[in-house]
């Protein structure tokens, strides 16, 4: 019989290594699909699925375990491209054949159905995604118990289900759990544990807890750099959710600059087609639209809407808010026709989706009230604003800015609708929370940030000054609030950051002042990348880029931890404690300068003065200025054009040439300061707190028309960054026990920079003038038995100021300089960094302004120290710095209520309890005898503002153009 076998034997063999061989290649596909998929590389594992999907059916047949395990990578594959209509029959198909072969308890069939609830869940089928959902978790606790990866993941799922409904507090717990129970068995390092970080942070994003939020993206985002090859396709999703963030924060720059890495990632990834991609770009496309760069907008809304059409259909969650997104940009460049139909399809939507209580359902009532309210259907704008409001106070809470947003709205509403009890019970609630909010967030931001967060929340603001001045006659207890909000907001920022040296340097926490120094580093070396110039080949963009974002970190971590050793931030400050500090012919004038909103924000610039007394008991009395835009344009240019002198600054000028005339000088008393004199009747003391256009002047040298008198004869003004100032321990401004002194004057410009036949480009002028100066001032202060040290020529260089440490008085005898607004090049070569844009001349600036970015060692000082550098010299018990040079209080103007960012700002925020500057170019001669005075009257026992009143006075008796007299002005608490 040996022989009959023999054929058929070798056809058995020959078909069970085929058999193999096709298994073989099966399980090559699913490998390589493995690696792809979780690699990232979508597209690929998609391809190699399809392979591997039909080769199993034709080795094992479409009944078999390994056929669902195809069916289910590939459906995964699908469903991470977008392909939901592709990717759940093959679900269905492998969960049918997992369930039939090894029952409902098989972690192979639990996985496939938590897929399928997944899928549910993106297609907004969220009544069979929470059935699924809690099914799994259920099962995979029985099965696995709560303390595993796997039931951790399920929390996750379930939790994002609950997020995605606006269930937060039911979300919330569930993404705890699942993060720590993934750091305990994985460690804080492994990637599963980055998801559950980024889940968890994007529900703190939503709750409006921006710095929980920042935290675990930037964590998450940490863990997948470690663990990807670039392109990292998690890492563009980390990145996708910074960039939300910080448009949250106003901060659109940095936003835009993380969407288009996120949208780079995605495209290489995934293609272009998907809808993450779709909704990272409409993600940009707000941004476009917050600049004003509405063609731009426009277009990425369009493209991210059909994209979300073709992959979701028009009954998706996704897709309902691209459209409310389209219609709110229709709404912010009021084509409210357009607007309308896509606010009002979205809404119905997510009403056919959304039971109850939904945070997205109310984004769409909210749109769709500011149409209504624009058109002028007020009760039906009032209808929809309060649905709102109501679910977004269910849901985010009342300390989330989307309600405050809510009550800003109904006190709008209701101003239309004449109702203004209502509007102001909306006000006074939202000024409460916005208040609680800033000390929320301020600690945790840095500088900039914090100036961008505040621009947000700038409109509700403008909005209640409106209309407290408004109704201040039928309610004046109004004006106590708004000076109560002056007291907290105004010099906000420069507050906060000129206390972090104080805090931290006196916190003697170790780890802390080390990075404080490390910061301090840092800043240095961007104030010299920043100076050499953007085309500097020692300081790439790059480098650049990287040295900002380590900044940034590190006055973040500073800011939050500082406070601890700070005492409260924002503590409360209430107006009524001011007359107490105030004698009976002294005032406190505190200026707030606002956009005027009437029904909606509009162009027109207002002022108002807020004055107390001694006298004042139930609310301050107001002065309005409805001419704050010719405030802030022509009569602030003819003040300017008043004490502009033609010639070289700092020699004696002749005073003739004036670009005014004297209609035109009587004209500027009428218009900045008749108003406020008519309400200071009986007062020769003003405690004056400037805002806007009074930043860039000296009210001294107004001139009465009607009694021939300056300001400074009628009234001795100090100036305060805020009132609030008159409520804190006052620092001495005698001067004391003598102590150090510091004196630089006629710096060596050139240091031998230029050879015989050279033709500099930039020429800088000898200043011989302050080297007498500074001489003189030596003498007067060696009989004062103070110690004074004089750097003049080579030895006044940067690297000195930079040495120098809390001395009693420093005194700076030089070029000063501001830029200004009359070129484009000092944002396109200096970055966009105004502290900039001021500074002072030192020993060889003539070599850097005419090498600029060809100087090949950069790692020396330069010479020009700007703002920015000056902020970071120590101060801290400096009772006096004079920056005897021009313009060194001109900057460009900040944020209402922040004044300017120049020189005199970066002295106070290095610590100086005074600085005493200059508003314009000034005459050499006159300053030297203008400061011989002052420091005369000083020493000999005067308080500084009345010695400075006395030398003025000395001056106008030989100089009576106020040009001469009055270009210096004393900043420093009373």
């Amino acid at each position: 019989m040996t022989p009959h076998l023999r054929y058929p034997l070798f056809l058995v063999i020959l078909l069970i290594l085929t058999i193999q061989a096709k298994a073989q290649t099966w399980n090559k596909l699913n490998d390589a699909f493995v690696d792809a998929f979780q690699s990232g590389r979508y597209k690929e594992a998609e391809q190699l699925g399809k392979k591997a999907l039909a080769k199993s059916g034709q080795v094992y047949g479409m009944d078999h375990l390994n056929y669902a395990t195809s069916a289910y990578y590939l459906g995964r594959a699908e469903r991470q491209l977008g392909n939901n209509d592709v990717a759940e029959p093959l679900l269905i198909k492998a969960s049918a054949i997992r369930l039939k072969k090894l029952g409902v308890l098989s972690k192979e069939y639990i996985e496939v159905y938590n897929s399928l609830g997944l899928l549910c869940r993106d297609e907004g089928r969220f009544r069979e995604a929470g059935v699924i959902l809690v099914k799994v978790l259920a099962l995979n606790e029985k099965t696995l118990t709560s303390n595993s990866v796997i039931t951790a993941t399920s929390m996750d799922n379930l939790a994002g289900m609950y997020f995605s409904i606006g269930a937060y507090e039911k979300a919330e717990p569930l993404f705890e759990s699942a993060v720590r129970v993934k750091i305990n068995l994985l460690g804080d390092k492994d990637p599963h544990c980055a998801v559950s970080m980024n889940n968890l942070g994007m529900l703190f994003l939503e709750k409006g807890v921006f710095d929980k939020a920042e935290r675990l993206f930037r964590q998450a985002l940490a863990i997948y750099d470690q663990a990807y090859e670039p392109p990292c396709p998690p890492c563009a999703t980390e990145w996708n959710n910074l960039g939300l963030l910080y448009s949250d924060r106003g901060n659109d720059l940095e936003a835009a600059r993380y969407f288009v890495k996120a949208l780079r990632i995605k495209k290489e990834t995934s293609g272009d087609s998907t809808v993450s991609y779709a909704t990272t770009l409409n993600n940009l496309a707000v941004v476009y639209q917050k600049e004003g760069l509405t063609a731009q907008a426009d277009s990425l809304y369009q493209r991210a809407l059909a994209i979300k059409l073709a992959k979701l259909g028009p009954q998706n969650p996704e897709y309902a808010t691209g459209l409310d997104n389209l219609g709110a940009f229709y709404l912010s460049i009021k084509q409210y026709d357009k607007a309308a139909p896509d606010i009002e399809k979205g809404l119905e939507i997510r009403q056919t989706l959304f039971s109850g209580n939904n945070a997205e359902l109310a984004e769409s009532l909210n749109h769709l009230a500011m149409v209504a309210h624009h058109r002028g259907e007020f009760e039906k704008a009032r209808a929809d604003y309060q649905r709102a409001m109501s679910i977004r106070l269910a849901t985010l809470g009342e300390n989330h800015p989307s309600y405050i947003a809510s009550l800003s709205n109904m006190a709008a509403v209701c101003l239309a609708l004449k109702d203004s009890d209502q509007a102001e019970g909306y006000f006074r609630k939202a000024n409460k929370t916005l208040i609680r909010q800033i000390k929320t967030y301020f600690p945790a931001l840095s500088e900039k940030e914090k100036g961008l967060y505040l621009g947000t929340i700038d409109f509700h603001f403008d909005a209640f000054y409106s209309f407290a001045v408004a109704r201040s006659r039928a309610r004046p207890g109004l004006l106590a609030e708004m000076y109560d909000l002056q007291l907290l907001l105004k010099g906000l920022l420069f507050n906060t950051t000129s206390r972090l040296r104080v805090d931290i340097l006196g916190s003697k926490n170790a780890l802390l002042i080390n990075n404080f120094r490390e910061w301090e580093s840092l800043r240095e070396q961007l104030a010299k990348a920043y100076i050499l110039g953007k085309t500097s080949p020692n300081y790439t963009d790059m480098q650049v880029d990287r040295l900002q974002q380590r900044i940034g970190q590190l006055e973040q971590y500073l800011q939050k931890n500082a406070a601890e050793f700070g005492g409260e931030f924002g503590a409360a400050l209430d107006w009524s404690a001011i007359p107490a500090k105030l004698s009976g012919n002294s005032a406190a004038v505190e200026l707030v300068r606002y956009t005027r909103y009437a029904g909606e924000r509009t162009d027109s610039i207002c002022y108002a003065a807020l004055i107390v007394t001694s006298e004042t008991k139930d609310h301050p009395q107001l002065v309005a200025l409805d001419n704050g835009g010719q405030l802030d344009g022509q009569v602030l240019q003819r003040y300017t054009n008043s004490v502009e002198r033609q010639g070289t600054a700092r020699d004696i000028i002749p005073v003739k040439g004036m670009l005014v005339s004297q209609k035109d000088l009587d004209m500027l008393y009428g218009q900045f300061w008749a108003k406020l004199q008519a309400g200071l009747k009986g007062i020769t003391k003003v405690y004056f707190s400037p805002d806007g256009a009074y930043n860039l002047i000296n009210p001294n040298t107004l001139r009465n028309p009607q009694t021939g008198k300056f300001v400074f004869d009628e009234l001795d003004i100090r100036l305060l960054t805020s009132s609030a100032d008159l409520l804190k321990r006052p620092g001495s401004r005698l001067p004391g026990t003598p102590g150090k002194a510091i004196l630089f004057g006629n710096p060596a410009y050139g240091m031998n920079a230029f050879k015989a036949g050279d033709t500099p480009r930039v020429v800088i002028e000898d200043l011989p003038g302050t080297q007498t100066e500074v001489s003189h001032l030596n003498e007067i202060l060696v009989a004062a038995h103070w110690q004074p040290e004089t750097f003049v020529a080579e030895k006044a260089s940067e690297q000195a100021v930079k040495r120098i440490r809390h001395p009693g008085v420093l005194h700076l005898a030089t070029h000063g300089f501001y830029l200004g607004d009359t070129t484009q090049d000092k944002r396109s070569r200096y970055a966009d960094n105004p502290m900039l844009y001021t500074g002072l001349l030192f020993a060889g600036a003539a070599r850097t302004l005419n090498a600029g970015s060809d100087i090949a060692d950069s790692t020396r000082e330069d010479g020009v120290l700007t703002g920015f550098e000056a902020e970071n010299l120590d101060l801290r018990q400096t009772a006096l710095v004079v920056l005897s040079a021009c313009e060194t209080g001109q900057g460009d103007l900040i944020r209402n209520g922040e004044g300017t960012y120049s020189l005199e700002r970066a002295f106070k925020t290095a610590g100086a309890g005074a600085v005493l500057y200059s508003m314009w170019r000034v005459n050499d001669d006159v300053t030297q005898k203008l400061m011989a005075h002052f420091y005369t009257y000083w020493l000999g026992g005067d308080e500084m503002h009345t010695a400075l009143r006395r030398a003025q006075a000395d001056i106008r008796s030989a100089f009576p153009d106020p040009y001469y007299w009055g270009a210096f002005v004393l900043s420093a608490s009373p």
